[in-house]
């Protein structure tokens, strides 16, 4: 998976031969992780593939052919995220997912594995708390409002035309604003 960001303490000394690494964490589910360990004088190696589950308030695309938001069962747990949930669009592959109804969430990732697009038309998202726009991945905003307290970080593709958005960007991809698009937050560029 690509788009995960390994969190903690990286560098530990070696006791007895063995180097642990209490407390670390990796941001974004996926799966078919590895970590690669390196020592001065010994040759790199490489750890046996492991998944990473979102969090238990999170709620996971699992639907590889694409969909619609509202649909209960493209979901992890079968339920349409609500206000407060942590959302993943992660699923590894191509696909999109379409905002078809309005909604608020408390985090949004769109991305981390494969290439899939949000889509949203005439809708209104909220993000309260923050989101991600992971490499690779893509979200499409047509005539919406996005509203929400937290930043969203943008390193794939951000498209928006005739919308308003009234939170904070960190752009750090490609950021395409059309039509009579309105910025109200602040826009940061890196």
């Amino acid at each position: 998976p690509s788009g995960g960001t390994l969190s903690g303490t990286t560098t530990v000394a070696a006791s007895a031969g063995v180097a642990a690494f209490p407390g670390l964490s990796i941001d974004n589910p996926g799966t078919g992780y590895t970590l690669q360990a390196s020592a001065s004088g010994l040759g790199s190696v490489t750890s046996g593939t492991f998944n990473v589950s979102p969090l238990g308030a999170g709620v996971a695309w699992n639907n590889a052919a694409g969909g619609n938001w509202s649909v209960a069962g493209n979901w992890t747990p079968a339920r349409v995220p609500t206000k407060g949930d942590t959302v993943f669009i992660t699923l590894g592959g191509s696909y999109t997912v379409t905002l078809d109804v309005n909604d608020t969430v408390a985090f949004l990732t769109v991305g981390g594995a494969g290439t899939p697009t949000l889509t949203a038309s005439s809708r209104t998202l909220g993000v309260d708390s923050g989101g991600t726009i992971g490499t690779g991945a893509t979200v499409l905003l047509n005539s919406v409002t996005l509203n929400g307290a937290g930043v969203l970080t943008n390193q794939g593709t951000l498209q928006i035309q005739s919308s308003v958005v009234n939170s904070d960007l960190t752009n750090l991809g490609l950021l395409v604003a059309r039509a009579s698009t309105t910025l109200n937050g602040a826009l940061t560029t890196g």
